[in-house]
């Protein structure tokens, strides 16, 4: 252990980390939520990377003084942290998106988003292009449901540059769990759409340069009943990996996709879990936890991280699968204390 370091919030109340991301030099940055006595505020803290010390730590209280939670958080190429989450506006909740600067955690812009029938809008990810502009995906009220909601910020000062809907074929709730952004600027959304009767994964790829709907694929497990996505990764051919959850009747397994980058066709699907007889989830101890549950290293190999029973609790489990998703290695984890284990994120970050 180098480092470790706890923050207690100004009114010594209840303070949860929820996201937290590394910028090049190796300096962590922490976003979740902290009492100031009444409410909660978003907390974002820059911990410096040699000993943890604190670098800046500043909250944010929304115009409704109300409770503010912050979901995810990504840094940009200048060490600028970007983060969104929910934000109480007196009335209902707005997605709400900040930027920090690298050097003191000042605010360099700060935007909400009020959906069009004015309900609730919460965000839940965030992702970052290479020049810098933040794309959030959530969940926004449309009046007769949820949709998807997708918005890409520009990075000078925050201005939308689009904004983009998906209600799904059965006009059901749609909630995004996860975003990624390929190289070339599209976003990958993924998440759950309702079909009428259970929950099916949703993917959808949105153009760069103006959000449209490049494709969209689903996933309805052949038990007929829930199948939730949690997390997806890119790879360096622009191919869209997705995995989460599936029923099988009795209980739930690991599924894993791949999409073609070009027009979503599936590349494999493979499904983790049957041997075992029993439940297997990625990351799916808590939706706000689990938006990081896949990797993809720079040969295209697939990580996937969850919880699996046992039959008794939880353990650990991760999956190493090859670009055509054959299982390379399958472990689990058993704590010392012979209880639950569930891993709920998985990062890769290549060492030269």
């Amino acid at each position: 252990e180098l480092w470790n370091v706890a923050f207690t919030g100004p009114g010594n109340g209840h303070d949860y980390a929820w996201a937290a991301a590394v910028d090049g030099a190796g300096n962590a940055y922490v976003t979740g939520r902290s009492s100031n006595g009444s409410n909660s505020d978003f907390r974002t803290i820059k911990h410096a990377a040699a000993d943890g010390s604190v670098l800046w730590s500043v909250a944010f209280n929304g115009v409704g003084n109300g409770d503010d939670h912050a979901l995810d958080i990504a840094v940009d190429g200048s060490g600028n942290a970007l983060v969104t989450g929910e934000s109480w506006n007196g009335v209902n909740w707005d997605q709400r998106t900040l930027k920090y600067a690298a050097a003191d955690g000042s605010v360099l812009w700060s935007v909400a988003y009020n959906g069009p029938a004015n309900g609730n809008d919460h965000a839940q990810a965030l992702a970052v292009n290479g020049a810098g502009d933040a794309y959030v995906t959530g969940i926004s009220y449309s009046g007769a449901n949820n949709d998807l909601r997708t918005l890409k910020y520009a990075s000078a000062d925050g201005s939308v540059l689009w904004s983009s809907g998906y209600n799904g074929p059965d006009n059901g709730n749609d909630h995004a769990h996860a975003i990624a952004v390929d190289s070339s600027g599209n976003a990958l959304v993924t998440g759950i759409s309702h079909n009428g009767a259970n929950w099916d994964y949703r993917t959808v790829k949105l153009a760069a340069t103006t959000g449209s709907l490049v494709w969209s694929g689903a996933y309805a497990g052949p038990a007929g009943g829930d199948d939730q996505a949690f997390s997806v990764a890119v790879d360096g051919a622009g191919n869209v990996h997705v995995t989460g959850y599936s029923s099988n009747g009795a209980n739930k397994d690991i599924r894993t996709f791949a999409y073609a980058a070009a027009d979503g066709a599936v590349l494999f699907s493979v499904n983790e879990g049957p041997a075992r007889g029993a439940d297997d989830q990625p990351g799916s101890g808590d939706l706000l936890l689990a938006k990081r549950s896949s990797a993809v290293d720079a040969g295209g190999n697939v990580y996937v991280t969850g919880g699996s029973y046992n039959g008794i609790n939880w353990d650990y489990r991760t999956i190493k699968y090859s670009p055509g998703g054959i299982v390379l290695w399958d472990v689990a984890h058993v704590g010392a204390g012979n209880a639950n284990d569930s891993s709920f994120s998985a990062t890769m970050r290549l060492l030269t």
